[in-house]
């Protein structure tokens, strides 16, 4: 029996790639990792929740100031079950249950390996939200296309309560190097928390031999860090050269799956 291709919903930009969210590159890395057929349907930020409304994708939260429903991507439609579904963990948990034939990604039914990956995504999420969302910020914006540009400068502005140019620490003062050194010590975190709990340097993955869900976030946050700060940027040369470059052999392993279709 054949499968139909799955929509898959993510948000364009004017990079080469197209792709940059990292929540929206969980699911493409899963869709190709699993090699299930799909198409990608561009939609721009002011779009999302009328689509999701559209075809039954639930919201994934709620907006901070008035509880009302706040949608997000990824988002993907499956028209062999005609199930819409939302938020990229949940979306990964729907493939492997729905198509067991592939390989399983998310294995947090397996008591401490479920523990040990909720661990990883929690430092890296740690990493990149707590320490580096401030050098991002600004350059996310910068490669949105006009439509989404302007609701995203208006609704991080709003939870920020500052324009998006004043995040970016200030080079002349030195804080920016002050706080890169902090995205340095949260990936020191993350090299010691691999360490202790992952399989160090005797696995390719975290669990081993085995790919899973905690690898795929790892490498979604860190192309996402690729795209936006550029793979020519100090920043990105800073990271591939941490932790004895284990970063970047992260992303290179994941390479083959980063087709955009």
């Amino acid at each position: 029996m054949s499968i139909k291709p799955i929509v898959f919903y993510d948000i364009p930009s004017a990079v080469p790639i197209n792709a940059w969210s990292p929540n929206t590159w969980k699911v493409r890395y899963a869709l190709n990792y699993k090699k299930l057929p799909y198409r990608t349907e561009w939609v721009e930020y002011p779009d999302i929740a009328a689509t999701c409304i559209r075809i039954g994708a639930a919201p994934t939260t709620v907006w901070a100031k008035d509880g009302s429903p706040y949608y997000t991507s990824p988002f993907i439609f499956d028209p062999n079950t005609n199930i819409a579904v939302s938020d990229s963990l949940v979306i990964i948990q729907y493939l492997d249950e729905q198509y067991p034939n592939t390989p399983s990604l998310v294995r947090f039914s397996s008591g401490n390996l479920g523990v040990i990956q909720a661990g990883f995504v929690e430092v890296l999420e740690e990493v990149i939200l707590a320490q580096a969302w401030q050098f991002l910020l600004p350059r996310v914006r910068e490669i949105l296309n006009p439509a989404s540009e302007d609701y995203f400068r208006r609704t991080r502005e709003e939870s920020f309560e500052q324009r998006l140019e004043d995040v970016v620490p200030k080079k002349e003062n030195g804080d920016w190097d002050k706080e890169w050194a902090k995205v340095k010590k949260g990936f020191e975190k993350a090299e010691k928390w691999f360490k202790q709990h992952g399989t160090g340097d005797s696995g390719e993955w975290v669990l081993g031999d085995t790919l899973s869900f905690a690898d795929v976030a790892i490498a979604s946050y860190l192309i996402f860090i690729r795209i936006t700060m550029g793979e020519d940027s100090q920043n990105w040369k800073d990271i591939t050269s941490w932790s004895g470059g284990r970063w970047a052999r992260i992303v290179e392993r994941l390479a083959p799956y980063e087709t955009v279709l």
